[in-house]
Formats: structure tokens, C-alpha cells, sequence
């Protein structure tokens, strides 16, 4: 039975509006979103390369601290500094821990707030 034009139907001008919009929204969230996730990534990947510093559990807290300053600078990175990492010496291993928010707009009064909380345990080379 072939069927006629009458009996065919399609997507509604209503709905097409209506994927188009889910799919804005969806776009929006990747925008804001996804360099927040992408920092906080750098941010791990900086802390997990201490890991390879020679000498590490002999270093002071000060001097992980510039480390990772000059990592976190090299990467653009400027919602958390160094400062608001914290460091902390339990039986030879090294445990760095981070806490942190960000805050991205989404629409004029709405905004969107990632926490992220991290906590290595390094023990150097």
C-alpha cells in the first residue's frame, strides 16, 4: 500500500522549535561549561606532575608552592593559585589537597556553580 502525501507527516514547525531550542540550551551549558572542566583537568594534571619532581619529600611546602604556580601560569590557569592548595606531610607521603568553586553566568541572572575537590598522595621519584 503506497501511502499519500495526506497520510505522510513530519516534524510540526512547533516541534522543529522545540529541538531547536533544547538543542541552544545544550550548546550554551558545553560553552559555559567546558572550559571550567577543562582548568580543572590542567589543575589535576599540574598536581600529578609534581610526582616526577626529583627530591620531593625533602622540598618545603613554599617551594611546591612556586612549582605549581609556575605550572598553573604556564597554563593560563587563573581561578586558583597556589596559595589555596594545601599541603601536607603524613608518614613520608606527600598529600596535596585542592578545594575549590567556579561560577560561570548561564542568562542574565542564572548562574551555574562546579565544585571540584582533589586530593593526592605523592610520594615523588
Amino acid at each position: 500500500m503506497q501511502k499519500t502525501p495526506h497520510t505522510q507527516r513530519g516534524a510540526s514547525v512547533f516541534g522543529m522549535l522545540v529541538g531547536l531550542l533544547l538543542l541552544g540550551i545544550l550548546v550554551t551549558f558545553a560553552v559555559k561549561l567546558g572550559p571550567i572542566y577543562l582548568d580543572d583537568i590542567t589543575i589535576q594534571e599540574a598536581i600529578e606532575s609534581l610526582e616526577k619532581a626529583d627530591d620531593l619529600e625533602n622540598l618545603p611546602p613554599s617551594e611546591i608552592r612556586r612549582m605549581l604556580q609556575k605550572r598553573m601560569s604556564v597554563n593560563n590557569i587563573e581561578n586558583i593559585k597556589a596559595d589555596d592548595v594545601d599541603i601536607e606531610r603524613d608518614n613520608g607521603v606527600l598529600v596535596v589537597s585542592v578545594d575549590y568553586e567556579e561560577r560561570a553566568g548561564l542568562f542574565r541572572n542564572v548562574d551555574v556553580v562546579a565544585t571540584f575537590s582533589h586530593r593526592y598522595e605523592l610520594t615523588g621519584r
